[in-house]
């Protein structure tokens, strides 16, 4: 069986378009953390007895007022429980899914799953409080030092209980001390806007005058960059890549340096050269 897809990926946000930036059919998020329809394939193909509950259970203001709760499982039957409370037993259909409309309140939802008459699997949604503390939790006590191996950190805000706040989108600043390096982080949200590289520093190189420096052959632009006290060179060894569009250059025609950016030293940088599209931009 395949399943479109896999992961969330930049791009295609289909069907709900800006200001989200991802996809959001993966049955993992950009992260790599298992969604709700992950949960439902994992029902389908693991043997060991599971139930998954779900959504979470924190909607301040909507008191009295229906929410729509699922399972997904692989049990013969599932019981919901609010606060204690029964809100009835029902049989799960193979690759199948419950629902029930509960009228919220605080507190705890519980899932159980039963084969057979034996409680087998339960999963647990409660209301929390505010976030109080941040919480690391690390795929592996060490890492290697031999500048490939890599550890994940999973960042969880949590109440003064010590469990996980769904709701939370508190601002988190990270900071690595010693001979480690962050590469990379996120948060799943498709629609965030925040850089998955946030330590990745540029150097820009301002555009002052280079309006009025246009340049007749895409190879005289390293000539230019040349003069404004940047090195860029040609070929398989190169220090940097250097982007053309596709378009041949007319005679008497100008390309324009639109911008130019450059990693941090000891990383590959990338210069991209525009269209002028008007030869009075040049002199």
């Amino acid at each position: 069986m395949f399943v479109w897809t896999g992961f969330d990926y930049r791009g295609e946000t289909t069907p709900f378009g800006w200001p989200a930036v991802s996809s959001q059919f993966g049955m993992m998020d950009t992260t790599g953390a298992l969604k709700d329809s992950g949960y439902y394939l994992k029902a389908a193909w693991t043997t060991e007895p599971m139930v998954h509950l779900l959504p979470h259970w924190n909607w301040p203001g909507r008191e009295g007022q229906p929410i729509d709760v699922r399972v997904y499982g692989n049990t013969e039957d599932v019981e919901l429980l609010l606060n204690g409370r029964s809100l009835g037993r029902k049989t799960l259909q193979r690759y199948g899914h419950l629902q029930w409309s509960v009228p919220y309140e605080p507190g705890t939802l519980v899932a159980r799953g039963y084969k057979r008459g034996e409680w087998v699997a339960s999963d647990t949604v409660a209301t929390t409080g505010d976030g109080a503390a941040v919480r690391l939790t690390v795929d592996r006590a060490r890492i290697r030092a031999d500048g490939t191996d890599v550890a994940l950190v999973t960042v969880n805000v949590v109440d003064r209980e010590g469990r996980v706040v769904p709701t939370a989108g508190q601002r988190i600043d990270f900071e690595v001390d010693g001979a480690a390096r962050l590469i990379g982080m996120g948060n799943g949200d498709p629609g965030s806007h925040e850089a998955d590289k946030p330590t990745e520093r540029h150097r820009f190189v301002p555009l002052t005058e280079w309006r009025h420096r246009g340049i007749e052959r895409p190879e005289d632009a390293a000539a230019l960059i040349a003069s404004h006290g940047l090195r860029f060179r040609y070929g398989a060894s190169a220090a940097a890549d250097l982007h053309f569009p596709d378009f041949e250059v007319p005679r008497g025609g100008h390309l324009l340096l639109r911008g130019a950016s450059g990693t941090a030293a000891g990383e590959r940088s990338t210069l991209f050269i525009g269209d002028l599209g008007a030869a009075s931009w040049s002199t």
